[in-house]
């Protein structure tokens, strides 16, 4: 997947973005964070073979962009959450959207 986002402030040392994949604010799955140390854009590629099940399903459709200051204290507060799909922190939503495109087997 193709993960395109411009405008975003820099990001380095204990801030990062993260990128959600859900269907609801609590029925959400962290998909990966990210440092951005030159600001203005994030621009990743990345494989989650879970999520394209979701995908290819049908359900958590949707992608989230937050931003957190203190990854240590987000990545800490994982043990708190009510369960793996319902986080209590998100941090600072700056994005949001449809995943978009065909799915395709990396070997066509």
């Amino acid at each position: 997947m193709k993960i395109r986002l411009q405008g975003v402030q820099k990001a380095t040392g204990e801030t990062q973005y993260i990128i959600w994949q859900l269907s609801s604010r609590h029925h959400m799955l962290f998909y990966a964070s990210y440092h951005v140390p030159h600001g203005s854009r994030l621009s990743v590629d990345v494989e989650n073979p879970e999520s394209l099940s979701w995908l290819k399903i049908g359900k958590k459709t949707q992608t989230l962009i937050t931003r957190v200051e203190n990854d240590d204290h987000f990545f800490a507060s994982e043990s708190d959450w009510p369960n793996s799909e319902d986080p209590t922190e998100i941090g600072v939503p700056v994005a949001r959207g449809t995943f978009v495109g065909p799915l395709v087997a990396p070997d066509g």
